[in-house]
């Protein structure tokens, strides 16, 4: 089976979808992760609950509001 690379997926979304892939890496630089980089830190979490997973300096993944556990 065909394999679709990160980049041609970019690529589309950017081309064919009309998002601006620099304006979404323009919202999610901040000041913050130099910071965090700075210290260490390896999780940045963010204002809506998402986290920032750094690897130095690099953002190298985000990963989602962790969903509520439901009461039992």
């Amino acid at each position: 089976m065909a394999y679709v690379s990160d980049h041609a997926v970019l690529r589309y979304l950017e081309r064919v979808c009309g998002i601006d892939i620099e304006a979404v890496r323009t919202e999610l630089t901040t000041a913050t992760i130099d910071t965090a980089a700075g210290f260490g830190c390896e999780t940045i979490i963010r204002e809506d609950g998402s986290r920032m997973k750094l690897h130095g300096d690099v953002v190298a993944t985000i990963i989602p509001k962790p969903l509520r556990k439901r009461a039992r």
